[in-house]
């Protein structure tokens, strides 16, 4: 088998460092990277673009609180004239910025920065199969950053958001509907109102930085895809009937900026015949994720995954989510690709932040998962 632990941890090593979207660490990530698959005799190509950093670090600390202020005016409902006034403010504020968060791509406000896309793809010497999958890519993000809230404390922020905005929202229903009730509703309702407050603090003043080493966040990842393309290029003649592409994207810690550029170049490959293989964020443990499309697109494939993982002992489950979830192959799913996401669930402690380091990523798991993804294509199509 040609996976190598030793080859994988030197690629984990030689990533650890700060790599900040659009700085000249990400570039050097890039460069690396780069230089790597030139070492196998292969011509990357590059994709360079631009991107503003509104949508990822402004956008939130503008719309977090105004979400608090929208529904503090509903509880306090002092007056029909302040009322109308202060909705009609907030919501002039917040919907031209939602609709212009729609296509972050496009977004030119606040710093605008550069990154680029690697990417190499080994075209099959053989006619694809008429019926079967045509392309299949290993993807994973150079890019890291640091914040002053870790990741796993602002998953939890999000979902104490979501569940006390859906509260408030039942509670004020109930209390116009229930006007008998109308002071109990008010003060039931501080309660959520409260935990909204609470996670409006902390989601809205959580800053960015460079200090996180990002290994497992996203340094596993890189090492995985660079390591699947050693090990198809080492032997001549293995790929049967597909395509295989490689990519490494720029700016996923900016609001997926990457890939949302990456996509345009493969916006017209046929949805049902390519699989996306993306790295996540990987420790000690292994989940793959895939979402519905993955389902419908490849049921026998996801069957054929299924059982392996079973074998393995790997967590495999289905997503019913694409939105609100911030990683390249998320992004890709929402345009209907199928998707297979490897992550692991205990790393939500350290990511973004300066605890993110080697000894959190086990390189013997890494390569056992890369033979896994190896040999099952292998296997599938042969």
């Amino acid at each position: 088998m040609d996976i190598s632990s030793t080859r994988l941890r030197e690629n984990l090593e030689l990533f650890s460092f700060p790599r900040l979207s659009g700085t000249e660490f990400e570039k050097r990530a890039f460069n690396l990277a780069k230089q790597k698959i030139e070492g196998l005799d292969l011509t990357p190509e590059v994709q360079t673009f631009k991107f503003s950093t509104f949508y990822s670090r402004i956008y939130p600390k503008i719309s977090f609180p105004l979400v608090f202020w929208i529904f503090l005016t509903l509880y306090l409902n002092l007056n029909l004239p302040f009322l109308f006034v202060s909705l009609i403010l907030s919501f002039s504020i917040f919907f031209p910025f939602f609709l212009l968060t729609r296509k972050p791509e496009k977004i030119k406000l606040g710093k605008v920065l550069e990154s680029q896309n690697l990417y190499v793809k080994l075209s099959t010497d053989s006619n694809l199969a008429p019926n079967e999958i045509h392309d299949i890519f290993f993807m994973a993000h150079l890019d890291s950053k640091g914040q002053r809230i870790t990741a796993r404390t602002r998953g939890i922020s999000i979902f104490l958001l979501t569940i006390s905005i859906l509260s408030n929202i039942i509670i004020l229903i109930l209390r116009g509907w229930l006007s008998s009730l109308y002071v109990f509703f008010t003060a039931l309702g501080g309660f959520p109102l409260l935990i909204l407050l609470i996670a409006v603090i902390i989601l809205s003043t959580n800053t960015t930085n460079n200090k996180s080493k990002g290994v497992i966040d996203n340094a596993s990842g890189i090492a995985c895809v660079l390591e699947l393309l050693y090990a198809f290029t080492a032997k001549k003649g293995i790929q049967k009937n597909y395509n295989l592409w490689f990519v490494l994207t720029g700016a996923e810690e900016s609001g997926t900026m990457g890939v949302r550029f990456f996509y345009k170049l493969i916006k017209d490959i046929k949805r049902d015949k390519a699989i996306i293989h993306n790295f996540e964020s990987l420790g000690k443990s292994i989940n793959i994720i895939v979402t519905k499309s993955t389902l419908d697109n490849h049921p026998s494939y996801y069957e054929f995954i299924g059982k392996k993982a079973e074998d393995n002992n790997y967590t495999l489950f289905v997503n019913p989510l694409s939105r609100g979830i911030h990683t390249d192959g998320m992004y890709l799913t929402q345009h209907n690709f199928t998707l297979f996401e490897y992550e692991s669930s205990e790393v939500g402690k350290y990511m973004h932040s300066e605890k993110d380091s080697l000894e959190n990523v086990d390189t013997d798991m890494l390569q056992e998962l890369c033979n896994f993804i190896y040999s099952n294509i292998i296997s599938y199509f042969s």
